[in-house]
Formats: structure tokens, sequence, C-alpha cells
């Protein structure tokens, strides 16, 4: 069964790292933009694919597409409401973006389940 309060637990979990991360990242100059952004990503969502089948063992896939899918939204209205990003002008890009989170999500879960059955968990 699915488990709301570890979905709510997981998005949460997640989103503190991403801010403790680009906020340890704003302290580097001479950084890249790309390598910023690509840093965030990985962080985020290979930390989702922990976080969500940590909180919802019962059903680990499903918890780790919908945590994946939103916190992508998420991020996709905080680009509209705060930074004038219209991204959802552009439909290829939500559909890439909501694509690689959930393939990176789902691909970091799938790995940790299989660590976890092998550990006999």
């Amino acid at each position: 069964m699915f488990n709301f309060k570890g979905f709510l637990s997981a998005v949460g979990i997640i989103l503190f790292i991403t801010i403790f991360v680009s906020f340890v990242l704003g302290f580097f100059r001479n950084i890249p933009p790309n390598f910023t952004v690509g840093t965030i990503f990985i962080v985020t969502y290979i930390s989702l694919g922990i976080a969500a089948p940590y909180w919802n063992p019962n059903t680990p896939y499903f918890a780790t597409f919908i945590c994946s899918v939103t916190l992508t939204v998420l991020n996709i209205f905080f680009a509209i409401f705060f930074m004038d990003i219209f991204l959802l002008t552009s439909p290829i890009s939500v559909n890439n973006s909501i694509l690689y989170s959930t393939l990176v999500s789902l691909s970091v879960a799938l790995f940790y389940q299989k660590i976890r059955t092998r550990q006999g968990e």
C-alpha cells in the first residue's frame, strides 16, 4: 500500500537536500552554470531514487515515479513564477525534463532495490 506520509517525507528531504546543495554551490565563483545545474539535477534525483523506496518499501517504483514527477512540476512552476522562465510554452522541454528526471530516479531506485534484496532486507 502506498504510504502518503512517506511520500511527503521523501519530497521534503529531497527539497532540503536540493536547497542545501544549491546554497553550497552558490559560494563558489567561476563555476559554469551548466555544471551547477547538472550537479543539482544529479544530486536531487539520485537521492530521490534512494529516499522514495526507503519510505515506501511496499511500492518503491510507484513512489519514486510520483516523487520525481512532483519535484519536476514544482521545479517548472518555480521557474515560471519566480524566475519568469516560461517553460510550459515548450512542450518538448517539459517532456524532456520529466523523462530525464524519472529515468534517473527509477534507475537509481532499481539499483537500490537490488542492493536491498541482496542484503536480505
